[in-house]
Formats: C-alpha cells, structure tokens, sequence
C-alpha cells in the first residue's frame, strides 16, 4: 500500500468518525439523517476499495458515486472561497485527494465487473 493511499484512508476513517458524529444530531429518517448514512456508506465503500477489496457489489459501487461526487464538489466549492492563507485549505486539498482516490477505485473497479460478465 502506497503512503497516497494510507493517508487516503486515514482521512477517510476521520471524515466517516466526522460524519457519524454529526448523524447523532439529527432524527432518524430526516432529510440530513439520510444525507449522512449515504455519505458514510460510500466513504465505507471506498475505504474498503482502497484497503484492497475487490467483493463489493456493483450496485454499492454505483450507489456511492453520487455521495463522493457531492463532497468532491462541495469541497472544491468551499475551497474556491478560502483565502490563500486560511489554514483550511490544507485539509479542504487533502480531502478532495482522498475523495478523488475513491472516485478513481470505484470507477476502475466497476470496470473490473463489467469485463467480467
């Protein structure tokens, strides 16, 4: 495993903790409840991709597209509005890294499926 990809977990593992945190505040089956269950679906699928497991089913590959893309946009958005020195901009860079790696492992995997059926 590459040190990209360690890193990569590792702010995966803090954005699902993050995410898991935040669902605490909000009522089971509300629309911010559901927002954070579907994001920390997908981050769990793309720790796992990265981790090197290949058994995860096309439909969780699909479903997780959506959630990764909305925090890769909304991340690039956010970071759009930083100023230059704003401490943020770091860890806003590294997120959009990890969230473009499972971007990347989500689509090569569901490549993998389609060229074996």
């Amino acid at each position: 495993m590459t040190e990209e990809v360690t890193k990569a977990i590792q702010v995966i593992e803090a954005t699902i903790r993050n995410c898991q945190k935040s669902q605490l505040k909000f009522g089971e089956g509300s629309a911010q409840f559901t927002l954070l269950k579907n994001r920390i679906h997908a981050l769990e699928v793309g720790r796992d991709l990265l981790n090197g497991r290949t058994d995860i089913t096309a439909e969780a590959l699909v479903r997780a597209q959506a959630p990764i893309e909305s925090i890769i946009h909304k991340t690039e958005k956010a970071l759009a509005n930083q100023k230059k020195t704003s401490p943020v901009i770091k860890r806003m860079t590294t997120l959009i890294v990890a969230m473009t790696s499972i971007r990347t492992a989500i689509m090569a995997q569901l490549s993998v499926n389609e060229t074996h059926q």
